[in-house]
């Protein structure tokens, strides 16, 4: 199963973990992890090009995102993606969970 855990600040999304493993179908074949990764991959891009200094962490089967600089840019796309994730998650919750943790720093 997926995990992703987000947290904000000052009602401000600051943070994203997602680690796992869909495991809805083979190795390759897995549309659930494709599609997290996309929306991940894509979060870290954007993420890059306007905090410099973003703590962004890749792992095997872990990605973390942690931002220096919180602002109304970095917090819509993080919003974005987490809509995104909570999209996957209503359809397919057997493969992907999402919670919310309060406060991050």
């Amino acid at each position: 199963m997926i995990h992703v855990y987000y947290g904000s600040c000052d009602n401000h999304y600051n943070y994203l973990l997602v680690k796992g493993h869909a495991m809805s179908d083979d190795y390759g074949r897995d549309l659930i992890c494709a599609g997290v990764s996309s929306i991940v991959f894509g979060l870290m891009n954007a993420i890059d090009m306007v905090d410099k200094q973003a703590n962004i962490s890749v792992e095997d089967n872990q990605i973390e995102i942690e931002l220096s600089e919180i602002n109304d840019k970095t917090d819509n796309y993080l919003e974005l993606a987490i809509l995104q994730l909570k999209t996957i998650e209503e359809s397919y919750s057997q493969y992907i969970k999402i919670d919310e943790r309060r406060k991050h720093k």
